[in-house]
C-alpha cells in the first residue's frame, strides 16, 4: 500500500496527538510548555519596557552630562577670574606698600625700620 504525502502527514499527526491526549507526561509537559510560552511573552514585555527605560537613562545622563560641563566650565572660569583678581591685589599690596614705605621715608626718614624696605 502506498500512501500519497498529505495523507501521510495527515496519519502523522494524528497519531501523535492520539499519543499526546493518552500520556499524561506528554499533556503535563505540553500543558508547561504553554505556561514558558506566557513566562517569555511576559519577559519580552519586561525587556521591551527595560529598553525604553535605558533610553529614558541614556538621555537623562547626557542632560546631566551637558549641565556638568557648563558648570565646571563656568566654576574655571571663576576660578581663573578669582586668580586673576588675587594676583592682581597682590601686585596692588606690593605698590601701596613701597608707596608707604616712600611717604615714611619722605615724612619720618628716622622712623622706617631697617631692613622694612
Amino acid at each position: 500500500m502506498q500512501l500519497d504525502e498529505t495523507t501521510l502527514k495527515v496519519t502523522i499527526k494524528t497519531v501523535v496527538k492520539e499519543a499526546i491526549d493518552e500520556h499524561p507526561t506528554i499533556q503535563r509537559m505540553g500543558s508547561e510548555i504553554g505556561e514558558l510560552k506566557s513566562d517569555v511573552a511576559v519577559l519580552k514585555t519586561d525587556v521591551a519596557v527595560l529598553k525604553t527605560d535605558v533610553a529614558v537613562l541614556k538621555t537623562d545622563v547626557r542632560d546631566l552630562n551637558s549641565r556638568f560641563e557648563v558648570h565646571a566650565r563656568t566654576t574655571n572660569y571663576s576660578i581663573n577670574k578669582l586668580h586673576d583678581s588675587f594676583h592682581k591685589m597682590s601686585v596692588d599690596m606690593e605698590e601701596i606698600k613701597s608707596g608707604l614705605n616712600k611717604v615714611i621715608e619722605i615724612v619720618m626718614p628716622s622712623k622706617i625700620p631697617r631692613g622694612a624696605v
